[in-house]
């Protein structure tokens, strides 16, 4: 059986901080390697979560940071592997 691949949530009507995307990119990487460290995954959630929350008041909304964690953080990423 071969292992799934987590993928990025593909948005169009904001823009993700780049501070953001790398915390993505890095999360989704430790998932595709096969979660090489046990318990790692939820500091690159919490990390996540942070830096989302941070952006409240520098850029995205409030509904748009409830679809990342959403996303990221809540499981959406899971139901979307393939």
């Amino acid at each position: 059986m071969a292992a799934k691949v987590y993928k990025p949530l593909v948005v169009e009507d904001y823009v993700i901080p780049d501070f953001v995307q790398q915390d993505i990119e890095e999360l989704l990487a430790y998932y595709n390697a096969g979660c090489p460290a046990p318990y790692r995954a939820d500091i690159y959630e919490e990390n996540l979560r942070a830096d989302l929350h941070a952006c409240l008041n520098s850029g995205l909304r409030q509904d748009e940071i409830n679809e990342l964690v959403w996303y990221y953080c809540n499981g959406g990423m899971f139901e979307n592997a393939d």
